[in-house]
């Protein structure tokens, strides 16, 4: 699903505008990328959580050109679905 496609369910599940869902989404996304910055994890009950994992400085390859180049350490949000989500057949 796209954010346009969760903001429409949004706005017919809660009998709301559409303009008003896009503004919900998008409000949400930015508080979550607020709270990332700042440093801190989100957890969504029944979703999952988002937590920020430092990475460390690492060699790499450019695969065009075959050169060895360093990836300086950064941080990244990595998502861990609650049990919950978990599809079964």
């Amino acid at each position: 699903m796209t954010k346009l496609e969760i903001a429409r369910e949004l706005a017919e599940r809660k009998d709301m505008p559409l303009a008003d869902a896009i503004k919900a989404v998008d409000g949400v996304i930015d508080i979550m990328k607020d709270a990332f910055k700042n440093g801190r994890n989100v957890y969504l009950r029944g979703l999952g959580s988002f937590v920020i994992k430092e990475r460390k400085e690492k060699t790499g390859r450019n695969p065009r050109t075959g050169e060895v180049i360093i990836i300086p350490a950064h941080k990244e949000v990595k998502f861990n679905q609650s049990q919950s989500l978990i599809v079964r057949q």
